[in-house]
Order: C-alpha cells, then sequence, then structure tokens
C-alpha cells in the first residue's frame, strides 16, 4: 500500500481519528493516523517542504531465519511476516518502528493452533520475544507497539517437576511455559516451590505485554 504523503496530510486534516487498514493474504495492518508523524519522518529524509514523499505501509512474508525458535522447542505455525511503515524520497527511506501505543495486525495461520500453547514471536537480532496476541477465525490477533518481524508458534513444555499432577498449578505453568512467558530453573525442571521475586514478577508482566525481550 502506497499513497502519496500530501494525500495523507488531508485525510488527516479532516479526520483527526481516522484509521489505515491493509489486508492482503498474508495478514493486516491497522494503524491510527495519530501515530503517524509525517512532518518528522519528512525531516529525516530532508523533504519538510517537498510534496514528492511517498508514505507506505508493507505486509509481507520474511525470509528471516526461525531456526532459533525452532531450536527453543516451538513449532512453527505461521510464515514469518514482516510489517514495515514509513515514506520514501528520492531514493531514501525513512522508517516508522515504534508507537506509543499497540498497533493491531494479523498473522494468517497456516492450520490450527491451540490458543492455550499459541504465542506470537517478534524475531530480533538478538533472539526472539513474545507479544500480546489472541487466535480467532484462523488467524493470529497481534499488539504490538514496534514494527518488525513476526511468526506463530506452539509450545508443548512441560517440566519433571510438575508434570502427571505434581504441582497444582501444573496447567498454569505449562500454559505459560508453552507461550514462552516464563522459564524452568532448568531445561527440566521449574521448581514450583519456590519464591517469586520482584524482578520475576515484573519480568512475566513486561512479557507479557511484549514491552522487553525474554531471557
Amino acid at each position: 500500500f502506497s499513497l502519496p504523503a500530501s494525500v495523507l496530510s488531508a485525510l488527516f486534516g479532516k479526520n483527526n481519528k481516522a484509521v489505515i487498514e491493509v489486508v492482503n493474504s498474508v495478514g493486516s495492518y491497522t494503524l491510527s493516523m495519530k501515530e503517524i508523524d509525517l512532518e518528522s519522518l519528512r525531516s529525516k529524509l530532508g523533504a519538510a517542504n517537498n510534496t514528492g514523499v511517498d508514505f507506505f505501509i508493507t505486509v509481507k512474508t520474511s525470509t528471516q531465519s526461525v531456526e532459533t525458535v525452532k531450536a527453543s522447542g516451538f513449532d512453527v505455525v505461521s510464515n514469518p511476516v514482516e510489517f514495515l511503515v514509513g515514506v520514501r524520497f528520492d531514493g531514501k527511506t525513512e522508517y516508522l518502528s515504534t508507537f506509543t501505543g499497540y498497533v493491531e495486525r494479523t498473522i494468517t495461520l497456516k492450520g490450527e493452533v491451540d490458543s492455550t500453547k499459541g504465542a506470537v514471536m517478534n524475531l530480533t537480532e538478538d533472539g526472539f520475544a513474545p507479544v500480546p496476541a489472541v487466535f480467532k477465525d484462523g488467524v493470529a490477533v497481534v499488539k504490538s507497539r514496534t514494527n518488525s518481524t513476526y511468526v506463530v508458534v506452539q509450545g508443548n513444555k512441560t517440566f519433571l517437576d510438575i508434570n502427571n499432577g505434581k504441582s497444582w498449578a501444573e496447567g498454569y505453568i505449562e500454559a505459560l511455559a508453552s507461550k514462552g512467558l516464563i522459564e524452568g530453573k532448568t531445561r527440566e525442571l521449574f521448581s514450583p516451590g519456590s519464591l517469586m521475586s520482584r524482578g520475576d514478577f515484573v519480568a512475566l508482566i513486561s512479557r507479557s505485554l511484549g514491552l522487553v525481550p525474554s531471557g
């Protein structure tokens, strides 16, 4: 999706609550126009007073590797999808990669996903991190404050000291671990009787909200 930035400015001037929605076979992207600071993007391109600036939103299958995710025990159940927003001018491109609020996008699933074990991972240079998501009608609905590449995964995590009814919290622990939100003391042991520190609690909440990388 692409259009002249001047058209976008005119639309925003008429309705500052407007949103732009882009939909294709890979997924969709819904962006509030309040999140788009065109003047700042134009300035970074050196085109502050130029009308020949194009605004674009791209939703496309990514070639980014998911081997790190697979190596951590997750099954990949979608194509990696890259979401890009930016402006182009005179052969240069400036991207809008962070937002003040959560931006909704969807990823088309390749098959059924168990919502109690499914998750969406944000693929980064340092690995991957979960982001808030729900599953319905054959898509993952993702809420994120950044743009990058995302992939839908499904885990099947458990630990020797909680499995088969060894802990009353078995189901909760397995669900959170399968979504990449918590980790055990080791790969095989969770230690369910251990107290959660303040740092552990903050890390869990932050991961659940997609605010910081996991790990």
